[in-house]
């Protein structure tokens, strides 16, 4: 090692503040950090400056909450009012009933209750869908539940309570067109399968008229053609049939139309020029 050279030592030191080298003097030196010519003793000064500001301030804020004890309380409880309206008025946008937030019992009740039913256990399939509008009445489960049941008891052959069922989830419907006309088609065919012939095709006519999916009215205008030809009134069904037709002319329904047409032995008139 040269003469006047001096050993470099590497250790924890060196990892911190890096080697030493030469400063503008020509003298060893700490390597500059952050600011420029910094050496560590100033970095370290600086911190404890910063902490020790922040301590004044803490300092500070507690002596004023001492002496201000009212203010300080005051504030909080309007801050913790704050928070709660805006937690009521987000509940609110999201469809949430005031006071009341996602019933995750109902919802795996719910879901119990269809595992039951995908195992086809028809009886315990219903019994745990009662349970769930029995215990969630203004849930949405609950409305689920009435829906999935009345179409449980159709299914099953229960007529009646599968009409009785339909009429309940109509009177507190999901909003979705597909399940209120799916109820109001389910109550024309209960009543049709329990014979009253007169009372479904009224019930299918009005889905046919109003109904709120396009599949829906024609599933309807069906049914209510069928009904007019069980009670022997083949013009009739002849005039649903012929309505499919012209307001789904490539639908399937219109398919089953112009074949039921043919079995009736009224074919389809012919198409008017330039149609």
């Amino acid at each position: 090692m040269p003469r006047g050279a001096r050993k470099r030592v590497s250790g924890p030191l060196e990892a911190i503040v890096g080697p030493e080298e030469p400063n503008g003097a020509g003298e060893a030196g700490p390597k500059p950090a952050g600011t420029e010519g910094e050496t560590v003793s100033e970095r370290l000064t600086r911190k404890q400056l910063k902490e020790d500001r922040f301590l004044r301030a803490v300092q500070v804020s507690l002596a004023y909450a001492r002496d201000n004890v009212a203010v300080v309380v005051l504030g909080a409880v309007a801050f913790i009012l704050l928070v709660t309206l805006a937690v009521r008025i987000a509940g609110s946008a999201a469809g949430i009933d005031r006071g009341s937030r996602v019933n995750v019992e109902a919802q795996r009740a719910l879901v119990a209750a269809r595992d039951e039913l995908a195992l086809a256990r028809l009886e315990s399939g219903a019994a745990a869908l009662e349970e769930v509008r029995r215990r969630h009445k203004r849930s949405q489960a609950a409305r689920e539940a009435t829906f999935i049941l009345a179409n449980t008891y159709y299914e099953s052959g229960d007529y009646e309570r599968a009409r009785e069922t339909y009429e309940a989830f109509l009177a507190n419907p999901l909003h979705d067109d597909l399940l209120r006309d799916g109820a109001r088609l389910g109550i024309a065919s209960s009543r049709e399968e329990m014979g009253d012939l007169s009372g479904a095709l009224t019930a299918y006519q009005a889905v046919w008229t109003d109904g709120g999916q396009p599949a829906s009215r024609a599933d309807a205008a069906l049914g209510a053609a069928r009904c007019a030809r069980a009670q022997n009134r083949p013009e009739e069904a002849r005039g649903f049939y012929q309505a499919v037709i012209d307001t789904f002319p490539s639908s399937p329904e219109a398919a089953e139309a112009r074949f039921q047409l043919l079995q009736l032995g009224l074919p389809e008139p012919p198409a008017s020029p330039g149609s």
